[in-house]
């Protein structure tokens, strides 16, 4: 059995935290040169439920298509 050899580790140098209620932002994770995104659905998001629910839908919609 052969294995693969594993890549060496990448060190990520950015992270950026995107509110997911936020059509506008979720866009720019699109052009940007950051390492790794991280899309927040709780504090970034107004506490009102349904704010909170539009907001993972959102997220669903715009990772479900290819860029």
């Amino acid at each position: 059995m052969t294995k693969t050899p594993t890549p060496p580790p990448t060190l990520r140098r950015s992270y950026l935290y995107v509110p997911s209620s936020s059509d506008k932002m979720l866009e720019k994770t699109k052009t940007s040169d950051s390492d790794v995104f991280v899309y927040d659905l709780e504090d970034s998001v107004a506490p009102n439920i349904n704010d909170k629910v539009t907001a993972r839908e959102r997220l669903k919609a715009f990772l479900a298509v290819e860029f």
